[in-house]
């Protein structure tokens, strides 16, 4: 009975959500239709309006009736539309583009309220419709067209930034959890009466900014929301860090309703109408429909993102951090609006948070789930996936414009988040939080072993609860961090190999490839040579993710760097150094981060060691530009090769040979043991 009734919650949020979405599209699309140039902003508005009505409307029946009564009261209102939006009629401009001039007539008399037959009011409106709809729609030009300077890419580009921004403001997290909020926030108010005090705001907010939206215009009411929305949520961080600090609040216990309420209203005038009706205004009659469906898209997306991460923030880091992260978010909205920029800051920013996290989350999961004998090739494979990566985009650039080499490069992490919920959590996790039965099942999906009595599972499930068992007395943190540690040593090790992965200038290279040829003056086309190396860097990782665990990581990473002296021939000497970086130090100081580490250091090492290594990322694209402007390429790369020596050298001297170690001899080594 349980699990049908939960199949029901899951098939009517499915059912509602369709519908969310679709209105989501077409109300805006209907509203601009229908509308007159001064009073367009206003009517856009009035979605934003109902959407805040609605939450009122739950507010008020969910503090006092049971959840099964609430629904039943939320039924009445989309009935109620279902019966008398039959009324209304069609949009004049959808009749004309059907050839019915005679209804799209008689549909805008009844609109704007005229009955005359000779208005000239009337006139001018179809005839300013009818030659929209004559505009040549040459179909066939569309992607060539689709350039860095269209006004089709900025639209779109500005449409998805404001859904973005709109809800990485936090809004729905807010919303959904506002009781728990107030609970949390050890306010004496009750919070059911603060929520209800807090819809009450919202809608009164919306109707003030629908009033205000022809008058004052869209960019600075924009502006406005913005800021307060940051202001708002940094008076909630204060608040918060004030009562965890254990700081008397009684007093001001009043703060976290003026902040939410504030955050709401503020919300309520600017980002919460606003881009809904901005995205069908910026888009022209020919890309209107399919602009309105991928901004949708694109805001419901995010607010399921957001409502899942915004419980996760609040669990892990508290009120205090959370408020402070949204108020950042709130900030870089305000300037993504002031300046106007499409998104493309923006979205290097997210590109960076998500590249940055996956590569700290894809070693220790990949050690995790491995056994010792393949694990060097397991961990290299994430090298693997990003010259893969890499040669996909250069494959994809050399022939297609700009923005649909990032449409083409969306559609990998969406087939990972749809695919990877099949995959279990590491044992070595599972174990650490005491479910030893689970941890087990996860370990014979893992080995691919089903007999239920197994002597390796349980050799390796016992060794992994002594790992995860180990007393962790993190109060001897800073004194047992010295010089002869070996926490400092793995350190060191780790921070030294990023350092020269990164010094060797690969990503300075690939950044630069197609200008690189043709400085260099080759014959050969800069963009199938990019290919080439792009296809030569894929084999070159896979071959050495094969050969890991049987050559030993030192031979590789030695054999690094030899043979970059043939930089005289610059298609032979770049697919030469990507075979060699590709070897040995594109793949190996990744996985090798979490082989030196133990588990009580792995997560901060590998946290500081990725930060770093996309640090010198920075740094090392920065330079390299000014290195062949200043010197030149000879001096550029001569350089380039002393780095890669020295590199060698830290590797003879330095690092151990991990290969088929478990994690105890591997710390052995480390301690001189």
């Amino acid at each position: 009975y349980l699990v049908f009734q939960v199949t029901m919650l899951y098939i009517a949020r499915f059912i509602m959500d369709l519908s969310a979405g679709a209105s989501g599209s077409v109300v805006p699309l209907y509203t601009e239709e229908i509308s007159q140039t001064n009073i367009r902003g206003e009517l856009g508005s009035y979605l934003g309006v109902s959407i805040t009505i609605g939450i009122l409307y739950v507010y008020a029946f969910g503090a006092f009736v049971p959840y099964i009564w609430l629904c039943i009261a939320s039924l009445a209102v989309p009935l109620v539309f279902a019966v008398t939006f039959f009324w209304m009629p069609e949009s004049p401009m959808y009749l004309l583009s059907k050839g019915r001039k005679v209804e799209a007539e008689k549909s805008l008399r009844w609109l704007h309220n005229i009955s005359a037959e000779d208005s000239f009011e009337i006139e001018a409106l179809l005839v300013e419709m009818e030659q929209s709809l004559k505009k040549p729609r040459n179909n066939s030009k569309f992607f060539s067209n689709f350039t860095k300077s269209s006004p089709v890419l900025k639209t779109t580009c500005l449409v998805i930034g404001l859904m973005i921004f709109q809800q990485l403001s936090g809004i729905n997290g807010v919303i959904s959890y506002t009781v728990d909020i107030f609970k949390a926030a050890g306010s004496t108010l009750s919070p059911y009466y603060c929520t209800l005090i807090l819809g009450v705001v919202q809608v009164a907010s919306n109707v003030i900014g629908s009033l205000l939206m022809d008058r004052l215009g869209r960019r600075f009411i924009l502006l406005t929301s913005g800021a307060g929305m940051a202001a708002s949520h940094l008076i909630l961080s204060g608040f918060s860090l004030a009562n965890n600090l254990g700081g008397d609040v009684s007093f001001v216990n009043w703060v976290p309703l003026l902040g939410l309420n504030l955050f709401v209203m503020c919300f309520s005038i600017g980002f919460g109408p606003v881009p809904w009706f901005m995205m069908v205004e910026l888009s022209t009659s020919e890309t209107r429909g399919w602009i309105s469906s991928l901004g949708a898209f694109s805001n419901w997306t995010m607010v399921f993102l957001m409502t899942k991460v915004f419980t996760l923030m609040l669990t892990q880091w508290g009120q205090a951090i959370t408020y402070g992260i949204l108020c950042g978010f709130c900030v870089i909205a305000t300037v993504f609006i002031f300046t106007c920029i499409p998104m493309l800051y923006s979205a290097r920013f997210i590109l960076g948070l998500a590249t940055g996290a996956s590569t700290v989350v894809v070693p220790l999961y990949t050690e995790e789930i491995s056994e010792t004998s393949i694990r060097g090739e397991l961990g290299s494979y994430l090298d693997v996936a990003i010259t893969i990566g890499i040669l996909y985009v250069y494959a994809f650039g050399a022939f297609v414009p700009y923005i649909w080499l990032c449409i083409a490069s969306i559609v990998v992490p969406l087939v990972l988040a749809v695919t990877f919920f099949w995959m279990p959590e590491t044992p070595m996790y599972i174990l650490s939080k005491g479910r030893k039965l689970e941890a087990e099942k996860s370990l014979r999906w893992l080995r691919n072993i089903s007999t239920l009595h197994n002597s390796d599972i349980e050799v390796e499930l016992i060794e992994m609860e002594k790992n995860s068992n180990k007393p962790r007395d993190n109060t001897k943190f800073f004194s047992n961090f010295t010089t002869n540690s070996p926490v400092l040593k793995s350190l060191f090790l780790v921070l030294g190999l990023m350092a020269f992965e990164q010094l060797s200038g690969v990503y300075a290279v690939e950044f630069y490839t197609v200008d690189i040829f043709k400085a260099a003056g080759s014959k050969l086309s800069p963009y199938y040579c990019t290919l080439i190396v792009g296809v030569v860097q894929a084999i070159a990782t896979f071959t050495a993710a094969l050969l890991m665990d049987r050559a030993g990581f030192s031979f590789a990473k030695d054999l690094g760097y030899d043979e970059t002296y043939f930089n005289w021939i610059p298609l032979v000497a770049f697919n030469l150094y990507i075979v060699c970086f590709s070897i040995g130090f594109g793949p190996i100081p990744w996985f090798m981060m979490v082989e030196l580490s133990t588990s009580e250091t792995r997560g901060w090492i590998s946290s500081l060691a990725v930060s770093f290594n996309w640090g010198m990322v920075f740094l090392m694209t920065k330079v390299f530009t000014l290195m062949l402007t200043q010197w030149g390429q000879a001096v550029t790369y001569g350089i380039l090769c002393a780095i890669c020596v020295i590199g060698s050298v830290f590797v003879f001297t330095c690092i151990p040979e991990t290969k088929g170690k478990s994690r105890e001899e591997i710390q052995a080594v480390l301690s001189g043991k």
